[in-house]
């Protein structure tokens, strides 16, 4: 398949979804109704985030040569109003944001050499943090002609009150992730 010259390839990258609850079992998350979220299955696929995120946008530019590309990376999320998996996730997310180490490592059993992996890498705003400034470095790499559509900073600026479900923006944010977005299409694509 290939796209009319002038057309614009927009993907959003996935690093809200790469993010973990804590360290229950595959099992433990089923056995809540839940999708297996834990620090144990997501962690491989944060540990090749950035090799997988290079290949795939690579291969997506080879593919489609002519298309102006535009990155939308992972949005904040709103602690606030986000709906957490457990009753103590958000007391969690707060705690391994402040390096409260008691709290966020409690009844979890990460070793010390994986803490701060495990801290950065929590479904909380501070991992959402960490993700949006990995996609970031990934996005400098020269041999990349993606333009980064900053989805972060748009729904970190419009902040909980713009967000019912801490994860969902309101129409307003909406428009300003779309402006963005639009400003890249018009743009000439870069060299």
């Amino acid at each position: 398949m290939t796209l009319p010259a002038g057309s614009f390839l927009y993907i959003g990258g996935a690093g809200l979804h790469h993010l973990h609850f804590d360290d229950k079992t595959d099992a433990e998350f089923r056995e809540a109704g839940a999708l297996p979220r834990g620090w144990l299955t997501m962690k491989p696929l944060l540990e090749a985030f950035e090799e997988n995120t290079k290949f795939g946008l690579a291969k997506l530019q080879e593919q489609y040569p002519k298309a102006k590309l535009g990155y939308f990376n992972t949005h904040t999320i709103a602690e606030e109003t986000f709906f957490m998996p457990s009753t103590g996730a958000r007391a969690r997310a707060v705690a391994c944001a402040s390096r409260d180490s008691e709290v966020c490592f409690s009844g979890v059993n990460v070793s010390p050499e994986e803490r701060d992996s495990f801290r950065d890498t929590l479904l909380s705003r501070h991992g959402t943090d960490v993700m949006a400034k990995r996609e970031r470095a990934v996005l400098k790499d020269p041999s990349l002609k993606w333009t980064l559509v900053d989805g972060h900073k748009i729904s970190r600026d419009a902040g909980s009150t713009q967000s019912p479900d801490g994860v969902h923006y309101f129409e307003p944010t909406m428009m300003q992730e779309i402006e963005a977005a639009l400003t890249v299409l018009r743009r000439d694509r870069r060299p």
